[in-house]
Protein backbone atom coordinates (compact mmCIF):
# COMPACT_ATOMS: atom_id res chain seq x y z
CA UNK A 1 0.00 0.00 0.00
CA UNK A 2 1.37 3.40 -0.84
CA UNK A 3 2.15 5.90 1.87
CA UNK A 4 -0.60 8.31 0.77
CA UNK A 5 -3.28 5.60 0.95
CA UNK A 6 -2.03 4.48 4.33
CA UNK A 7 -1.96 8.05 5.66
CA UNK A 8 -5.48 8.66 4.35
CA UNK A 9 -6.72 5.51 6.12
CA UNK A 10 -4.98 6.60 9.34
CA UNK A 11 -6.59 10.02 9.11
CA UNK A 12 -10.04 8.44 8.59
CA UNK A 13 -9.50 6.35 11.73
CA UNK A 14 -8.63 9.47 13.71
CA UNK A 15 -11.43 11.56 12.21
CA UNK A 16 -14.12 9.19 13.54
CA UNK A 17 -15.55 10.54 16.76
CA UNK A 18 -16.92 8.36 19.55
CA UNK A 19 -20.48 8.37 18.20
CA UNK A 20 -19.32 7.29 14.72
CA UNK A 21 -17.18 4.52 16.20
CA UNK A 22 -20.13 3.22 18.20
CA UNK A 23 -22.30 3.35 15.06
CA UNK A 24 -19.75 1.27 13.12
CA UNK A 25 -19.52 -1.21 16.01
CA UNK A 26 -23.29 -1.54 16.45
CA UNK A 27 -23.91 -1.77 12.71
CA UNK A 28 -21.38 -4.54 12.27
CA UNK A 29 -22.76 -6.50 15.24
CA UNK A 30 -26.19 -7.11 13.66
CA UNK A 31 -26.30 -10.83 12.83
CA UNK A 32 -25.82 -11.44 9.08
CA UNK A 33 -26.80 -7.91 8.08
CA UNK A 34 -23.69 -6.48 9.71
CA UNK A 35 -21.29 -8.29 7.39
CA UNK A 36 -21.36 -5.61 4.64
CA UNK A 37 -20.87 -2.92 7.30
CA UNK A 38 -17.92 -4.85 8.70
CA UNK A 39 -16.35 -5.24 5.25
CA UNK A 40 -16.88 -1.56 4.40
CA UNK A 41 -15.29 -0.49 7.68
CA UNK A 42 -12.30 -2.80 7.13
CA UNK A 43 -11.75 -1.57 3.57
CA UNK A 44 -12.23 2.14 4.22
CA UNK A 45 -10.03 2.15 7.36
CA UNK A 46 -7.55 -0.42 5.96
CA UNK A 47 -7.66 -2.56 9.09
CA UNK A 48 -8.91 -5.92 10.28
CA UNK A 49 -8.15 -5.34 13.96
CA UNK A 50 -11.71 -4.34 15.00
CA UNK A 51 -13.11 -7.41 13.26
CA UNK A 52 -10.55 -9.67 14.94
CA UNK A 53 -11.29 -8.13 18.34
CA UNK A 54 -15.03 -8.54 17.71
CA UNK A 55 -14.72 -12.19 16.69
CA UNK A 56 -12.51 -12.87 19.72
CA UNK A 57 -15.08 -11.33 22.08
CA UNK A 58 -17.86 -13.24 20.31
CA UNK A 59 -15.94 -16.48 20.73
CA UNK A 60 -15.35 -15.84 24.42
CA UNK A 61 -19.02 -15.12 25.10
CA UNK A 62 -20.16 -18.07 22.98
CA UNK A 63 -17.84 -20.37 24.89
CA UNK A 64 -19.08 -18.98 28.21
CA UNK A 65 -22.69 -19.53 27.14
CA UNK A 66 -21.96 -23.05 25.90
CA UNK A 67 -20.33 -23.96 29.20
CA UNK A 68 -22.73 -22.29 31.64
CA UNK A 69 -26.17 -22.65 30.09
CA UNK A 70 -26.25 -26.48 30.23
CA UNK A 71 -25.23 -26.30 33.90
CA UNK A 72 -27.83 -23.66 34.76
CA UNK A 73 -30.59 -25.19 32.63
CA UNK A 74 -29.93 -28.94 32.53
CA UNK A 75 -31.98 -30.94 30.08
CA UNK A 76 -33.96 -33.88 31.23
CA UNK A 77 -37.47 -35.30 31.32
CA UNK A 78 -38.67 -32.92 34.04
CA UNK A 79 -37.15 -29.65 32.83
CA UNK A 80 -39.37 -27.02 31.23
CA UNK A 81 -39.11 -26.40 27.52
CA UNK A 82 -36.79 -23.61 26.47
CA UNK A 83 -38.47 -20.63 24.91
CA UNK A 84 -37.42 -18.41 22.04
CA UNK A 85 -36.70 -15.66 24.54
CA UNK A 86 -33.61 -17.52 25.75
CA UNK A 87 -32.31 -17.83 22.21
CA UNK A 88 -33.01 -14.15 21.55
CA UNK A 89 -31.19 -13.19 24.75
CA UNK A 90 -28.20 -15.31 23.71
CA UNK A 91 -28.08 -13.66 20.28
CA UNK A 92 -28.38 -10.20 21.84
CA UNK A 93 -25.57 -10.99 24.29
CA UNK A 94 -23.36 -12.27 21.47
CA UNK A 95 -24.06 -9.18 19.35
CA UNK A 96 -23.25 -6.90 22.28
CA UNK A 97 -20.00 -8.75 22.88
CA UNK A 98 -19.05 -8.40 19.22
CA UNK A 99 -19.84 -4.66 19.29
CA UNK A 100 -17.74 -4.13 22.42
CA UNK A 101 -14.84 -6.09 20.95
CA UNK A 102 -15.11 -4.17 17.67
CA UNK A 103 -15.09 -0.88 19.56
CA UNK A 104 -11.99 -1.91 21.53
CA UNK A 105 -10.27 -2.74 18.23
CA UNK A 106 -11.18 0.69 16.86
CA UNK A 107 -9.63 2.38 19.87
CA UNK A 108 -6.44 0.37 19.46
CA UNK A 109 -6.27 1.23 15.76
CA UNK A 110 -6.78 4.93 16.48
CA UNK A 111 -3.89 4.89 18.96
CA UNK A 112 -1.69 3.11 16.43
CA UNK A 113 -2.64 5.56 13.68
CA UNK A 114 -1.83 8.50 15.93
CA UNK A 115 1.61 6.98 16.68
CA UNK A 116 2.37 6.36 12.99
CA UNK A 117 1.36 9.86 11.95
CA UNK A 118 3.42 11.41 14.77
CA UNK A 119 6.48 9.35 13.77
CA UNK A 120 6.19 10.40 10.14
CA UNK A 121 5.80 13.97 11.34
Amino acid sequence: MSQTLRDAAFRRRLRDNSRQRWAWAAGSAVPLLGLPVLVKHALSRRTLTPAVFGVTALGAVSFALAVTVPVILPSGPFTPRRSGAGVAASVALAAAAFALGHRAGQERDAREARKWLELEG
